[in-house]
Protein backbone atom coordinates (compact mmCIF):
# COMPACT_ATOMS: atom_id res chain seq x y z
CA UNK A 1 0.00 0.00 0.00
CA UNK A 2 1.20 3.49 -0.83
CA UNK A 3 0.43 5.11 2.50
CA UNK A 4 2.53 6.93 5.06
CA UNK A 5 0.09 6.01 7.85
CA UNK A 6 0.57 2.23 7.97
CA UNK A 7 4.01 0.68 8.05
CA UNK A 8 3.52 -1.34 4.86
CA UNK A 9 5.22 0.87 2.26
CA UNK A 10 8.26 2.13 4.19
CA UNK A 11 9.06 -1.04 6.14
CA UNK A 12 11.06 -3.11 3.68
CA UNK A 13 13.63 -5.66 4.84
CA UNK A 14 17.22 -5.09 3.75
CA UNK A 15 19.28 -8.24 3.26
CA UNK A 16 23.06 -8.10 2.92
CA UNK A 17 25.19 -11.22 2.58
CA UNK A 18 28.80 -11.80 1.69
CA UNK A 19 32.27 -12.73 2.88
CA UNK A 20 33.09 -11.28 6.29
CA UNK A 21 29.47 -10.39 7.07
CA UNK A 22 28.26 -11.90 10.32
CA UNK A 23 24.83 -13.58 10.12
CA UNK A 24 22.30 -11.79 12.24
CA UNK A 25 19.24 -9.62 12.36
CA UNK A 26 19.32 -5.89 13.07
CA UNK A 27 15.93 -4.51 14.09
CA UNK A 28 16.78 -0.79 13.91
CA UNK A 29 15.91 1.70 11.19
CA UNK A 30 18.12 1.66 8.10
CA UNK A 31 17.63 3.53 4.85
CA UNK A 32 18.21 2.92 1.16
CA UNK A 33 20.66 5.87 1.13
CA UNK A 34 22.86 3.84 3.50
CA UNK A 35 23.37 1.07 0.95
CA UNK A 36 25.98 2.86 -1.20
CA UNK A 37 28.30 3.85 1.68
CA UNK A 38 27.94 0.37 3.18
CA UNK A 39 28.91 -1.39 -0.04
CA UNK A 40 31.77 1.04 -0.70
CA UNK A 41 33.12 0.51 2.81
CA UNK A 42 32.79 -3.29 2.48
CA UNK A 43 34.76 -3.10 -0.79
CA UNK A 44 37.47 -0.96 0.83
CA UNK A 45 36.70 2.05 -1.36
CA UNK A 46 36.99 5.49 0.31
CA UNK A 47 33.66 7.23 0.82
CA UNK A 48 33.11 10.39 -1.20
CA UNK A 49 32.54 13.58 0.79
CA UNK A 50 29.01 14.89 1.42
CA UNK A 51 27.37 11.47 1.20
CA UNK A 52 23.78 11.45 2.46
CA UNK A 53 23.88 7.95 3.93
CA UNK A 54 26.08 6.28 6.52
CA UNK A 55 27.79 2.88 6.42
CA UNK A 56 25.80 0.11 8.10
CA UNK A 57 29.02 -1.82 8.83
CA UNK A 58 28.53 -1.81 12.63
CA UNK A 59 25.16 -3.56 12.19
CA UNK A 60 26.82 -6.11 9.90
CA UNK A 61 29.23 -6.83 12.76
CA UNK A 62 26.42 -7.30 15.29
CA UNK A 63 26.78 -3.84 16.86
CA UNK A 64 24.14 -1.16 17.24
CA UNK A 65 23.97 1.94 15.07
CA UNK A 66 23.21 5.52 15.97
CA UNK A 67 19.49 6.29 15.67
CA UNK A 68 18.94 7.05 12.00
CA UNK A 69 16.07 9.22 10.77
CA UNK A 70 14.38 7.69 7.72
CA UNK A 71 12.16 9.78 5.47
CA UNK A 72 9.45 8.61 3.08
CA UNK A 73 6.79 10.15 0.86
CA UNK A 74 3.85 8.75 -1.02
CA UNK A 75 3.75 8.42 -4.79
CA UNK A 76 0.90 9.35 -7.11
CA UNK A 77 -2.42 7.89 -6.03
CA UNK A 78 -4.69 6.27 -8.59
CA UNK A 79 -7.61 6.52 -6.18
CA UNK A 80 -8.18 7.66 -2.60
CA UNK A 81 -6.40 5.49 -0.07
CA UNK A 82 -7.37 4.68 3.52
CA UNK A 83 -6.25 7.22 6.10
CA UNK A 84 -6.65 10.39 4.04
CA UNK A 85 -8.30 13.20 6.01
CA UNK A 86 -11.48 14.64 4.50
CA UNK A 87 -9.84 17.94 3.49
CA UNK A 88 -6.62 16.34 2.23
CA UNK A 89 -4.96 18.35 -0.54
CA UNK A 90 -5.67 16.64 -3.86
CA UNK A 91 -4.40 16.83 -7.38
CA UNK A 92 -6.50 16.21 -10.50
CA UNK A 93 -7.83 12.84 -11.56
CA UNK A 94 -5.14 10.54 -12.96
CA UNK A 95 -6.30 10.88 -16.58
CA UNK A 96 -6.17 14.69 -16.31
CA UNK A 97 -2.85 14.64 -14.44
CA UNK A 98 -0.79 12.58 -16.88
CA UNK A 99 0.42 13.08 -20.43
CA UNK A 100 2.52 11.13 -22.95
CA UNK A 101 5.16 13.66 -24.08
CA UNK A 102 7.04 11.15 -26.25
CA UNK A 103 4.75 8.87 -28.26
CA UNK A 104 7.76 6.82 -29.44
CA UNK A 105 8.55 5.54 -25.95
CA UNK A 106 5.06 5.88 -24.47
CA UNK A 107 6.53 7.23 -21.26
CA UNK A 108 3.97 8.81 -18.94
CA UNK A 109 4.69 12.14 -17.25
CA UNK A 110 2.87 14.55 -14.96
CA UNK A 111 1.71 17.60 -16.90
CA UNK A 112 3.96 20.57 -16.01
CA UNK A 113 1.05 22.65 -14.71
CA UNK A 114 0.35 19.97 -12.07
CA UNK A 115 3.93 19.34 -10.94
CA UNK A 116 3.79 21.62 -7.88
CA UNK A 117 0.41 20.44 -6.55
CA UNK A 118 1.47 16.81 -7.06
CA UNK A 119 4.53 17.41 -4.87
CA UNK A 120 2.56 19.37 -2.27
CA UNK A 121 -0.22 16.75 -2.01
CA UNK A 122 2.13 13.94 -0.95
CA UNK A 123 1.96 12.55 2.55
CA UNK A 124 5.40 12.46 4.14
CA UNK A 125 6.84 10.77 7.18
CA UNK A 126 9.89 10.49 9.34
CA UNK A 127 10.73 7.36 11.28
CA UNK A 128 13.29 7.46 14.07
CA UNK A 129 13.74 4.72 16.63
CA UNK A 130 10.23 3.66 17.74
CA UNK A 131 8.54 6.89 16.59
CA UNK A 132 6.90 7.72 13.30
CA UNK A 133 5.54 11.18 12.49
CA UNK A 134 3.24 11.54 9.48
CA UNK A 135 2.51 14.86 7.73
CA UNK A 136 -0.70 15.11 5.70
CA UNK A 137 -1.37 18.32 3.74
CA UNK A 138 -4.86 19.77 3.83
CA UNK A 139 -6.51 22.36 1.58
CA UNK A 140 -5.37 24.79 4.28
CA UNK A 141 -2.74 23.76 6.79
CA UNK A 142 -1.84 20.19 7.61
CA UNK A 143 -2.23 17.35 10.07
CA UNK A 144 0.61 15.78 12.03
CA UNK A 145 0.13 12.28 13.43
CA UNK A 146 2.55 10.53 15.76
CA UNK A 147 2.71 6.75 16.14
CA UNK A 148 4.65 4.44 18.43
CA UNK A 149 5.64 1.60 16.11
CA UNK A 150 6.57 -0.70 19.00
CA UNK A 151 3.24 -0.63 20.82
CA UNK A 152 1.18 0.16 17.69
CA UNK A 153 2.89 -1.52 14.68
CA UNK A 154 -0.12 -0.90 12.40
CA UNK A 155 -0.06 2.83 13.24
CA UNK A 156 -3.71 3.04 14.25
CA UNK A 157 -3.52 5.38 17.28
CA UNK A 158 -2.33 8.97 16.85
CA UNK A 159 -0.53 9.95 20.08
CA UNK A 160 0.83 13.36 19.03
CA UNK A 161 -1.07 15.19 21.78
CA UNK A 162 0.42 12.88 24.44
CA UNK A 163 4.02 13.37 23.23
CA UNK A 164 4.37 17.02 22.11
CA UNK A 165 8.15 17.04 22.63
CA UNK A 166 8.64 14.02 20.31
CA UNK A 167 6.21 15.51 17.77
CA UNK A 168 8.05 18.87 17.71
CA UNK A 169 11.49 17.26 17.48
CA UNK A 170 10.51 15.01 14.57
CA UNK A 171 8.52 17.80 12.90
CA UNK A 172 11.61 20.03 12.85
CA UNK A 173 13.57 17.35 10.99
CA UNK A 174 10.72 16.47 8.63
CA UNK A 175 9.95 20.12 7.79
CA UNK A 176 13.63 20.75 7.00
CA UNK A 177 13.73 17.68 4.70
CA UNK A 178 10.54 18.79 2.93
CA UNK A 179 11.87 22.33 2.44
CA UNK A 180 14.79 20.90 0.42
CA UNK A 181 12.38 20.05 -2.43
CA UNK A 182 12.36 22.97 -4.88
CA UNK A 183 8.75 22.23 -5.90
CA UNK A 184 7.55 22.29 -2.32
CA UNK A 185 6.17 25.75 -1.71
CA UNK A 186 6.97 27.13 1.76
CA UNK A 187 5.42 30.46 0.72
CA UNK A 188 2.09 28.66 0.61
CA UNK A 189 2.72 28.04 4.33
CA UNK A 190 2.11 24.29 4.33
CA UNK A 191 4.81 23.87 6.96
CA UNK A 192 3.82 26.90 8.99
CA UNK A 193 0.41 26.13 10.49
CA UNK A 194 -0.79 22.97 12.15
CA UNK A 195 -4.29 21.78 11.29
CA UNK A 196 -6.53 19.45 13.23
Amino acid sequence: GNSAIGDFSPRIPLLIAGAGIRPGIYQGVVRSIDLMPTLLEQAGIPLPPNLDGVPLTPALQGKTLQDLAAFNETGIWIADIPGLPERHLRYPDLLELLEVPDRQTGTLAVKPEYARVTIQAKDRMIRQDRWKLVYQPLDEGYVLRLFDTESDPNCESDIASRHPEVTESLWGQLAAWMAEDPLFSPERDRIGTKGS
